[in-house]
């Protein structure tokens, strides 16, 4: 009988240690997925953060007035923003989906083109103001679309401007 039990005591206590590095696995894999999707999120908002601080409305009125101490700010604020954008798509680059990766990428050009309109006379091709304008929003609803896929969120709210040239401000 102390034999049966002792053999008993030893399978339960095998079943114990095989559920705990099950729960161990399992509790590692969802620490995994969450601190990815926490990294994502970061990385998709600080993105967007920096396309937001690229030059916009104010810029181009900066240029327009002559108001070279206001294009030279926005000229180191636009650099600033690229370069969190650079650094920024560097983490996507290693942990984001490729579809999200070229969204961003068409952002970032999106965000040059609005820059080189706002402060340059002339820029390559000339497009105009609005639809440089038009194309970055655009580019910007794409990334937003994707990295909310990506996170399997669904399509967010849209993102919308007033194009008035004086105000620069968003709706």
């Amino acid at each position: 009988m102390a034999g049966f039990a002792s053999v008993i005591s030893a399978v339960a206590a095998a079943i114990a240690a095989l559920l705990a590095g099950l729960t161990l696995y399992t509790s590692g894999r969802r620490d995994h997925r969450r601190w990815l999707r926490d990294s994502l999120v970061d990385s998709y908002v600080a993105y967007l953060d920096a396309s937001f601080g690229s030059a916009g409305p104010g810029a181009l009125q900066a240029r327009l007035t002559g108001d070279e101490g206001g294009a030279a700010s926005y000229r180191k604020q636009a650099a600033e923003a690229h370069s969190r954008q650079n650094d920024t798509l560097t983490r996507l680059r290693i942990l984001a989906p490729a579809n999200v990766i070229k969204a961003a990428e068409q952002l970032g050009a999106a965000d040059r083109d609005v820059t080189s309109a706002a402060l340059d006379a002339r820029f390559e091709g000339d497009p105009s103001w609005d639809e440089v304008r038009a194309e970055q929003s655009s580019a910007r609803k794409a990334f937003l679309n994707e990295a909310r896929r990506s996170l399997e969120l669904g399509l967010g709210a849209p993102i919308s401007y007033r194009t008035e040239l004086a105000t620069g401000d968003r709706e």
